[in-house]
């Protein structure tokens, strides 16, 4: 592969900018590249769709674009690289049959830097948002307070305790109406992408906190942009 290309690109752990990519992916019906290379030269090549994704395994199920076989070694891994940030990564083949495939999304890999939409941290900002559920009448149970983690163009990822994780689902609709503390005069609308425990090593985050990765719906207020790193 280029190097000049790879010194554009670094590496992520944090598999909420890995689901992102994967999620914006499917909505753009997009098709994404996959290889096995044999020494130097690139030999086995399938261009694919998304056809599921299971993000509470980590599991990708992908189908080949002209229903062709994939002629995979499948004890071997498979190289993966999408349009969306130019998103790389090898992975582990679950299982494979004619022109399906199913991989174990890796938790590192590398990444166009892309610094209008780079996600800025804000945890050690102590900034606060208020969530609402989308319900007709409300109740204490309705609104809540959690920490912003980070924050892009695209979305936000927030941080709140085990108490609250019955009350968000993946693909639930909810509204953001108050960031630090600063009422919106109209509510951002997200869709829940994930929602996923925190790792122990995370600083600042009790081992009994969950991650939730929102993505905006609809416009969010100038303000809001201006905290970048």
């Amino acid at each position: 592969m280029d190097q000049s290309f790879l010194k554009k690109m670094v590496w992520e752990n944090d598999f909420q900018s890995l689901q992102e990519c994967i999620y914006r992916t499917i909505d753009k019906i997009e098709t994404i590249l996959l290889w096995q290379p044999e020494s130097d030269i690139v030999k086995k090549k399938h261009e694919a769709f998304i056809q599921k994704f299971a993000s509470e395994k980590g599991v990708l199920q992908l189908v080949e674009v002209n229903q062709q076989k994939f002629n995979f070694r499948e004890d071997e891994d498979v190289y993966i690289r999408f349009s969306d940030r130019s998103l790389l990564f090898k992975a582990h083949i679950r299982k494979m049959s004619h022109d399906k495939i199913q991989i174990i999304v890796p938790r590192k890999f590398r990444i166009i830097e892309n610094r209008e939409q780079a996600r800025s941290n804000l945890l050690e900002q102590d900034i606060k948002v208020k969530v609402d559920l989308d319900v007709q009448y409300k109740t204490k149970n309705s609104s809540f307070e959690m920490n912003v983690l980070d924050l892009s163009q695209d979305g936000i990822g927030v941080v709140f305790s085990v108490t609250k994780i019955n009350y968000f689902k993946v693909g639930q609709k909810i509204f953001i109406s108050k960031f630090g503390d600063v009422p919106l005069d109209e509510r951002v609308i997200c869709e829940i992408v994930h929602v996923t425990k925190t790792e122990r090593n995370m600083e600042l985050i009790t081992s009994r906190d969950y991650k939730m990765g929102l993505r905006f719906l609809s416009a969010i207020p100038y303000f809001m942009n201006s905290y970048e790193e």
